[in-house]
């Protein structure tokens, strides 16, 4: 303090903000701190971030660098001149008609095949229609090693018409079956199930989820009033669509409204880019979320959680497939494929993550056949690698144990089922 005429003190004052050289010189230093601790932590999660990426299936990115990605996806598409695939306005995408590479192979009716079908088989022939995804599709093997062309060498008395399109959910399964099913007149009609395909249901832009896969959209499902179903039709529907979001990458934000997998954290929190620190926060946030913070999380205790979104539109779209076939004449069946780590767990004893499907579908009076059931009774001694493929669908050998306990059983499952009521509209289920 100093002193003043007349025997009063004064706190001293240091230039114009009434603090005092030690104080201002104590916040000075903790600033000081915490801006060394702030580049300290920034250049760690750097770090951190640099290491952990290439071990991620998603990298982590600033927006700008997962716009990029997007829009080469998108630049990818609009400039293949002969392309596998071909944009649909009701299913996202489908396999452009007798398209031919290697042993890729679509007829005139689009379906894998060599050969085109009939109207109606031959008398004494089982007709069954596949639908599903690449797993029902064969990929990474010729036609006649998939499993749906071991069935027809194998057995003569079955033709499987295969209808599978890589990276289908079974939404875009079932509303092909809608579109396209009855036309060649199957017996029986299959709605292929893998694990992954749970993830699909609830996603419309498929590059929110993996951008190892085409870039495309797809339809999305909400289950209404009275467990209805209702389609959203897939936003990008015609090749014009794309060019908005080639000069307006932040728009395909847009495309995130009904996706679960689209994070607004990522996309719309302007500290993402700014902060290393806060995008290794983020993404750590993400993954304790979806892992087993969020109770409509996927998986819980290591099964299907049957409280999910997803879950209950996968229970939702199976009755329906059903309850359409039975009203055509057609007896359904719901296939559930195991992948790898299924095969690893049934193999060991243990349940694979959907055996809550197979338990319910049974409760709901839908046929289904379970897969899991030929590679649990394979011998012990048969290495599963053998099975399986570098890309993760069934080898050769994976097929062929399918083929073989498949068979019989769609022969077994089929008894005459009498014509639907005329004029019954069992187009209805969709509104």
């Amino acid at each position: 303090m100093a002193p003043r005429a007349g025997g009063r003190y004064l706190p001293r004052v240091t230039g114009k903000t009434g603090v005092s050289s030690p104080v201002r010189a104590r916040v000075q230093a903790a600033l000081g701190r915490a801006g060394l601790f702030v580049v300290i932590l920034e250049l760690a999660s750097y770090a951190a971030i640099a290491l952990l990426n290439p071990r991620l299936d998603r990298p982590i990115q600033r927006t700008p660098a997962l716009y990029r990605v997007l829009q080469q996806g998108i630049e990818a598409r609009l400039g293949e001149q002969e392309t596998q695939y071909e944009l649909d306005t009701v299913l996202g995408w489908r396999y452009t008609v007798g398209y031919r590479l290697g042993f890729h192979h679509l007829n005139a009716q689009n379906l894998r095949s060599a050969r085109e079908y009939d109207t109606v088989s031959s008398p004494g022939v089982l007709r069954v229609a596949a639908f599903g995804d690449s797993f029902v599709y064969g990929s990474e093997l010729p036609e006649e090693d998939a499993w749906a062309g071991q069935i027809e060498a194998r057995f003569p008395a079955i033709e499987v018409l295969n209808y599978g399109v890589r990276g289908y959910g079974d939404d875009q399964a079932y509303l092909r079956y809608r579109l396209e099913g009855h036309a060649l007149h199957p017996q029986v009609v299959v709605l292929g199930f893998i694990p992954d395909d749970l993830n699909r249901l609830v996603s419309v832009y498929r590059q929110f989820w993996t951008t190892q896969v085409p870039a495309f959209t797809k339809p999305r499902l909400l289950v209404g009033p009275g467990d209805s179903l209702r389609v959203v039709p897939p936003p990008i529907r015609r090749e014009a669509d794309y060019r908005r979001y080639l000069g307006r990458p932040r728009d395909i934000r847009d495309l995130g409204t009904l996706d679960t997998w689209y994070e607004p954290a990522v996309y719309e929190d302007p500290l993402y880019d700014w902060s290393a620190t806060v995008r290794l926060a983020t993404a750590a946030w993400i993954r304790l979320k979806r892992g087993s913070l969020d109770p409509g999380r996927l998986v819980r205790r290591g099964i299907f959680n049957d409280r999910s979104e997803a879950y209950r539109l996968q229970l939702r779209v199976c009755e329906a497939f059903a309850r359409e076939a039975r009203a055509h004449g057609e007896v359904p069946v719901v296939l559930l494929l195991p992948d790898d780590r299924s095969v690893t767990r049934i193999r060991a004893g243990g349940v694979p993550v959907y055996a809550p499907l197979r338990a319910d579908l049974a409760r709901l009076a839908v046929p289904v056949l379970d897969v899991g059931d030929a590679f649990r009774d394979q011998p012990a001694a048969v290495k599963q690698e053998e099975w399986f493929q570098q890309g993760g669908h069934y080898s050769r050998a994976g097929s062929e144990v399918v083929a073989r306990w498949l068979g019989p059983r769609l022969s077994a499952a089929y008894t005459p089922l009498s014509p639907p009521p005329s004029g019954r509209a069992v187009s209805r289920e969709l509104r």
